[in-house]
């Protein structure tokens, strides 16, 4: 299949050394790109150039030659000669190397589901003396009281109230650790909608909550998002436009994102451009024409409408 294609991305100038992908004039040289993919991305690619305008030779085809860019459907999770770490691998690296968390990991308990011990042992490199715990399959409400001590807590106030005496009006609000003022979730949306407003609930409402990319990776509609307000998660650059868009999901809004980076990259190495500073669709790109390029990405905060605010 061939096709002729498309770029425009408008991010702020909130970092300048950066150009815009679209700025870098790659569809000056008339290039070709092969792709092997599935029927599935090849409409996604399709969609994108067109959106990008890029005036390229696309060619789809079945060969895995050398020359042939292959793109798996989980491609988020795969390497490709262009980046150096996965998609994935950035977005988890990104918030465990987060500047507010660097040096306190005396003051982080780190909450994570057994699927996602991959990401536990990167981040206990980083923060050795972290706490870790394990979530529990259900009954969230219970784990918060035990991890944090608030179930001790409760026991004194209870007893206070026995000596005190009913006949006395008695407002007691519990006491939560001290030693801690950051907590790391790892987990799916489907924990996380309720396991933060638990943490929550149980009157831990000073301390800073970071999730993973995996929560936002399943939120179906922004009104999910408000089960996870003022968490911090890294994101890429185009979910900061807090567009709402024919793109569903915030797992497509993710893929989109890279899926443009991807293919833009890949036809600038054709070009011989040169090292630059690439403002990219899923993150900065500190591009290298001769070696793999690394990503910069963002840690937002989820704010009360649902919105993504860069940090």
């Amino acid at each position: 299949m061939l096709l002729i294609v498309g770029c425009s991305s408008n991010f702020s100038d909130r970092d300048p050394q950066f150009k815009n992908i679209d700025d870098l004039q790659i569809d000056s040289v008339n290039q070709q790109l092969k792709i092997n993919t599935s029927e599935e991305n090849r409409e996604k690619i399709i969609k994108i150039m067109f959106e990008l305008n890029l005036q390229n030779e696309i060619i789809f085809t079945e060969a895995v030659e050398n020359d042939v860019l292959k793109i798996r459907n989980d491609f988020l999770e795969q390497e490709f000669d262009f980046f150096c770490e996965t998609a994935s691998d950035y977005l988890n690296r990104t918030l465990i190397n987060e500047k507010l968390l660097l040096g306190a990991d005396e003051k982080i308990i780190i909450l994570y589901s057994s699927q996602y011990q991959e990401d536990i042992n990167l981040a206990q490199t980083f923060y050795p003396k972290a706490k870790y715990v394990e979530l529990p399959d259900n009954e969230f409400d219970n784990f918060i009281k035990k991890t944090f001590e608030i179930d001790q807590s409760l026991q004194r106030g209870n007893l206070i109230e026995k000596l005190v005496g009913r006949e006395y009006e008695f407002n007691f609000l519990p006491r939560v650790r001290e030693d801690f003022d950051k907590i790391i979730v790892f987990s799916n949306f489907s924990d996380a909608k309720n396991l933060v407003p638990s943490i929550r609930f149980n009157y831990i409402l000073d301390k800073q909550i970071f999730i993973s990319s995996s929560v936002i990776l399943g939120v179906e509609k922004r009104n999910d998002l408000l089960d996870l307000e003022n968490t911090f998660v890294a994101i890429p650059n185009q979910l900061l436009l807090n567009e709402e868009n024919t793109v569903s999901t915030f797992k497509e809004k993710f893929t989109d994102a890279f899926l443009k980076d991807l293919i833009q990259i890949a036809l600038l190495k054709e070009t011989n451009y040169g090292n630059a500073k690439v403002k990219g669709n899923f993150g900065n790109i500190n591009y290298l024409q001769n070696f793999c390029s690394d990503y910069e990405l963002n840690i937002a905060m989820i704010n009360s409408n649902g919105n993504f605010v860069r940090l």
